[in-house]
C-alpha cells in the first residue's frame, strides 16, 4: 500500500503488517510528517496540531512529530499566517489536582 506524504515523498507499507491506529512516519529524513493508519477505510490520516491565527482566525497545522521531537518544554514556536499574523505555541508543564468526588 502506498501514499504520498504532504512533502511529496511516496511512502510504501506492507498492508499485511499494518495495524489499526498504527503511527507511520514519512520515509524522508527531513520530513516531520506522520500518519495514523485507519484499517476500516485503509487510509492514512495526517497527524497534526491545529493552531488558529490570532489575527484572522485561519487554521494552520503543525506536524505532531515536529512538536514531539523539536519543541522542548518552555520553548516557543511561531506559526506565521498569510495575513502577516504570527501565533505562538508553547509547551508547559502544569500541576493539576484530581477533582473531589461528590
Amino acid at each position: 500500500m502506498s501514499f504520498e506524504c504532504s512533502c511529496g515523498m511516496m511512502n510504501k507499507r506492507r498492508l499485511a503488517l499494518l495495524k489499526d491506529r498504527q503511527i507511520v512516519n514519512c520515509i524522508s529524513p527531513k520530513c516531520y510528517e506522520s500518519y495514523v493508519y485507519l484499517s476500516e477505510t485503509e487510509e492514512f490520516q495526517r497527524r497534526n496540531f491545529p493552531v488558529q491565527c490570532v489575527s484572522c482566525g485561519e487554521e494552520k497545522f503543525v506536524p505532531v512529530m515536529y512538536m514531539e521531537k523539536e519543541l522542548k518544554v518552555g520553548s516557543r514556536l511561531g506559526v506565521r499566517c498569510e495575513c502577516g499574523g504570527e501565533t505562538y505555541i508553547e509547551w508547559r508543564l502544569m500541576q493539576a489536582q484530581k477533582p473531589a468526588s461528590a
